[in-house]
């Protein structure tokens, strides 16, 4: 599950990132790699070594425990907005990968080949489903499924960069833009520039599952730090071969590699790249109940002070005690945050500054920020 959680549809985009202004060698890319899983593996640590020391069971009791009781709507606010952009930005990636998928399918009508049929649909018959699921320990399968995607994907670029089917004299060379063609060996090994700020940030969101280190830590058998810190690190440490495989993918295209690598291979005539856009598609799907889980807890806490039958959740059937009592109140809260998301995707198309703003500002703040202030 935590490898899942740091694996998703971002990882096709370390490419375009290494290719960012005069683009960056191998070299300082894996060495950014490796900051990455060293850091985010151990302010991961950290936080739970907090909660076992403070008993907090949620983002907003350990602020109120080490920094006091005034502020601590903060963190879970960086929380909800954080994990709602990701959300955001895989809703808007579902409704793209989806409604082209849907464009291959032979006699389907236009009106059902959309970008809003596609989100509409898998977020009614998927993902609402999906969400609805209180243990994250029930979504263990989903996430063996969604890696088993990730591995096909990765196989699928090295095969084509191997075969040669999109360099000169391949068959798929000719019927390709020149824009997309490849454009290999243009970037020494060490090089370093002011473009690998690009792939610094992706990298420092490339491990980001603090927000959802409360449910890993309880759902450990046996939980201890020590037992904790195995689990972080190997799992980080497996996540970091997928991300390791995804910057040699740079070698495919180099410079012209596009912000979704897969968009440089051919929408239709390439079966094998069809089946690796419905690989990241059930990636993205089987990656978006784990974070929409934090989502929710966040909203929940920050909306807690109301928590009475006169207040908001109290108008959905919550309790005083929780506000996972209520089956109402469950099912009405997951309902308005999946709304609200689908409502703003099929809005908003450009989600590059999504990507940015969710990644690097709020990424880093939940990442580095949180666990260094509460931890002190």
């Amino acid at each position: 599950l935590l490898t899942k959680n740091s694996v998703g549809s971002g990882l096709l985009s370390i490419p375009a990132a290494m290719a960012a202004g005069r683009g960056t060698g191998m070299g300082p890319a894996l060495v950014m790699l490796v900051a990455s899983y060293l850091l985010n593996s151990f302010t991961m640590v950290a936080l739970a070594r907090c909660i076992q020391e403070t008993g907090a069971r949620n983002f907003r009791e350990l602020w109120e425990f080490t920094l006091g009781r005034r502020s601590a709507w903060a963190a879970n606010t960086m929380i909800c907005l954080m994990n709602f952009g990701v959300l955001l930005m895989y809703s808007c990636f579902i409704g793209e990968t989806f409604s082209r998928l849907l464009l291959l399918v032979p006699g389907l009508p236009s009106t059902l080949a959309g970008r809003t049929p596609a989100i509409l649909g898998l977020t009614s018959v998927v993902l609402f489903p999906l969400c609805m699921v209180r243990k994250m320990a029930a979504l263990s399968i989903t996430s063996v499924l969604g890696l088993g995607s990730v591995v096909y994907t990765l196989v699928f670029i090295y095969t084509r960069l191997f075969d040669g089917s999109y360099g000169p004299g391949g068959r798929f060379f000719t019927v390709m833009a020149e824009a997309l063609h490849p454009a290999r060996g243009e970037v020494p090994f060490g090089q370093i520039g002011l473009g690998s700020t690009v792939l610094m940030g992706t990298f420092s969101f490339a491990y980001v599952t603090q927000y959802n280190v409360f449910k890993y830590y309880e759902g450990l058998k046996n939980r201890s730090i020590k037992r904790f810190s195995k689990v972080v690190y190997s799992g980080n440490l497996l996540a970091g071969a997928f991300y390791i495989l995804s910057i040699f993918a740079f070698l495919a295209f180099g410079m012209n590699s596009q912000s979704f690598i897969l968009n440089n291979f051919h929408a239709s005539a390439d079966a094998l790249a069809t089946v690796a856009r419905l690989a990241m598609g059930i990636s993205v799907l089987t990656s978006y109940p784990l974070i929409f889980m934090a989502l929710r807890d966040s909203f929940c806490n920050i909306v807690k002070p109301f928590q009475t039958r006169q207040g908001i959740l109290g108008l959905l059937g919550a309790t005083a005690a929780s506000v996972e009592v209520s089956d109402r109140a469950w099912s009405t809260i997951n309902f308005i945050l999946l709304s609200a998301l689908t409502a703003m995707s099929l809005v908003f198309t450009d989600i590059g500054f999504i990507v940015g703003f969710s990644g690097s500002l709020l990424g880093s703040a939940v990442a580095f920020v949180l666990p260094s202030t509460m931890c002190l």
